[in-house]
Parts: structure tokens; C-alpha cells; sequence
């Protein structure tokens, strides 16, 4: 059984009376595969709120012979939800549907996958910063996640 060892990152804490705030979010390490290596070594932030995985477009267009698409641009045959990303703030950023080879893995040697991942891939002129896991799309298919905040230790681990 594969298991790899994920990061929570704190960035900040903070503390208001006897609460104590932490900015912080689950760091996951993935490799997409090409053809032709060097295979691409990225970070991603694991985002519960996003249905499935978004690629900024500074991070796609380095791999984006890999990408088979799914949809074609503004497929009005897709969903809203599937032809745009947007966040708490709002705005909307248009996307389009494919799929890459990835695998996951930590500092410790750990690895999971491959995976076929279906994810968006977000046409967004440089607004985006981080590559978003989200739920769908097959990044936890066949996995479980184990999170123990106080630890924090956290894994991800082929069943």
C-alpha cells in the first residue's frame, strides 16, 4: 500500500483574547508526466471548496502538449461550474476540461499513483499563484486521507 506524507503549512498565527488564528494550508507534491522527461516536479495547495483540480494557465502552458482535452473552449455542452473557476472573492476565471498524468509524491520517497487526473485548466493571464487540489476529478479516488490537526500529521494512502 503507497502512502505519501503531506505538509500543513503555517504561514502566520495570530491571536485575539484567548483565540489563536493560523493561516495555513495542506501543501501536496505531484509530478506530470511528459513524454519526453524531465517530468514537471510542482507544489500544489489542497482546496476543499474546488471540485476538481485547477491548473493556473503559467503552469499549464509548460506541459500543455500532455493536456488531452476533454471540452473545447466555452463548451456551452458543460455546466457553468465546468467552464469557469471563481473563488469567496469573486470574479470568474474561464476555464477548459482535460486530463494529465500525475503522481504524488513526498520527502520521504513516498509515492502515489499515477493518476489520471481530470482537471481545469484555467485560462487566467497570470492572475492564479497556486496550482488548487481539489476534491474530484480522481486526485482521492481509491485513497484515504488522514489529517490529525493537533499532530499535524497528514497522508494520503492508496486502499
Amino acid at each position: 500500500m503507497s502512502q505519501i506524507q503531506l505538509k500543513l503549512h503555517r504561514y502566520r498565527t495570530h491571536t485575539i483574547g484567548t483565540h489563536v488564528l493560523h493561516l495555513e494550508q495542506i501543501i501536496i507534491w505531484m509530478r506530470i508526466f511528459k513524454r519526453q522527461r524531465p517530468h514537471l516536479l510542482r507544489e500544489g495547495v489542497l482546496d476543499t471548496g474546488s471540485p476538481i483540480t485547477v491548473f493556473p494557465e503559467k503552469e499549464w502552458r509548460q506541459f500543455d502538449t500532455e493536456i488531452s482535452w476533454i471540452t473545447a473552449p466555452n463548451d456551452p455542452n458543460v455546466p457553468p461550474w465546468c467552464r469557469q473557476f471563481g473563488g469567496a472573492a469573486g470574479g470568474r476565471i474561464p476555464c477548459r476540461i482535460g486530463l494529465v498524468s500525475i503522481e504524488f509524491f513526498d520527502h520521504l520517497g513516498g509515492r502515489t499513483g499515477p493518476t489520471d487526473l481530470v482537471a481545469m485548466f484555467a485560462r487566467d493571464n497570470g492572475v492564479m499563484r497556486d496550482i488548487l487540489i481539489g476534491l474530484g476529478g480522481g486526485p482521492f479516488t481509491k485513497r484515504r486521507f488522514d489529517f490529525t490537526y493537533d499532530v499535524p500529521t497528514i497522508s494520503l494512502t492508496d486502499i
